[in-house]
Order: C-alpha cells, then structure tokens, then sequence
C-alpha cells in the first residue's frame, strides 16, 4: 500500500495476479466478493490469452507488455480490446517504448517502471535517459529519438533468414 501524497493521490492499489498462459479462461473466474482491483498481464503474450481474462471479468488492469506480447501493432489491439471492455492499461517494461505507445491510447493509466525493465538501463543507447523526468524527452523528435548502442547490441544479432526460419517452424 502506499502513502496518499500529491503525487500519486490518483494511483489506487491493485493486487498483481500472475497468470498462467496455459491456464484458459475457466479458472480465470474473480474470486467473490473481492473489490480490490486486479491486475493481469506480464505472463500473457497473445490478446486471444488477454480475451479469456476480459470476457471472463477476470482482470481490471491489463498490464500487457510490447514487447512480450508481440511489438507495437499487438500491443495496440490488446489496448483496444482492453478499451472495449472499458479496462485501462499499465504496462511495466521497456518505459521508453510503452510510454510512447500509452499516448496513443485513451485508456492509458499508469507505467509502472521496474528496475532493469528498460532500454536504459540495459545500455542499449548511446544517450542515457537517466532522470525520470527526462524519459518523455525523447517524444519530442519527430522520430522517436533513440540511437541504439550497435555495440552492446551486436551479440543478439540474428540473421533474417534464420529469424523466418523460426518463425515457420514455430507456426506449425
């Protein structure tokens, strides 16, 4: 729980469930009575899995990851889907990404930041975005104003053809 304070007066608790992928929507039923929001979504990775959670009135916060859960395009259906059902989403990894995919929904609610969980602060940049005041800077380009480091990237480099690869067998 937290101290009410100026800043985070908006923010109310919510319990963090974590969901099994395999699980299905049969034993993603609420428990009754239970008031306390409930917030799903760093083990699901398809919007079919967030689906289940949402038609089973099972989840108020979706916390879909964009980078978990398939890139940018997936991440806004999830968000759209999440909309439909009137749920907000509060993403928690790589803030420099969500923040920029959160302006451009309306029921964005909040990014909760977790240590390690960010380009930054895996060095992935040539520029640091090391204050928390400065992580919207860089949607003031009309880019999204990052220059990756090539260097610390290099080791998961992946040949594209090798990449098509994977993806065919893990379609099958």
């Amino acid at each position: 729980m937290h101290e009410p304070t100026a800043e985070n007066s908006r923010v109310q608790p919510w319990l963090d469930r974590r969901a099994s992928p395999c699980r299905g929507y049969s034993r993603a039923r609420r428990p009754a009575p239970f008031s306390l929001p409930i917030a799903i979504g760093e083990s699901l990775y398809t919007r079919h899995q967030f689906a289940e959670y949402l038609q089973a009135n099972a989840v108020d916060v979706v916390q879909a990851d964009v980078c978990r859960v398939g890139g940018i395009s997936e991440w806004l259906k999830i968000a759209n889907l999440s909309a439909s059902f009137h749920r907000t989403m509060a993403p928690h990894y790589m803030s420099e990404l969500s923040i920029a995919v959160m302006c451009a929904i309306d029921n964005a609610d909040i990014l909760e930041c977790v240590h390690g969980g960010s380009f930054s602060e895996m060095v992935c940049f040539r520029q640091n975005f090391a204050s928390r005041t400065e992580w919207p800077s860089h949607l003031r380009h009309p880019d999204m104003g990052w220059w990756f480091n090539d260097e610390k990237l290099e080791p998961f480099a992946v040949d594209p053809a090798e990449l098509r690869t994977w993806n065919m067998q893990s379609a099958k």
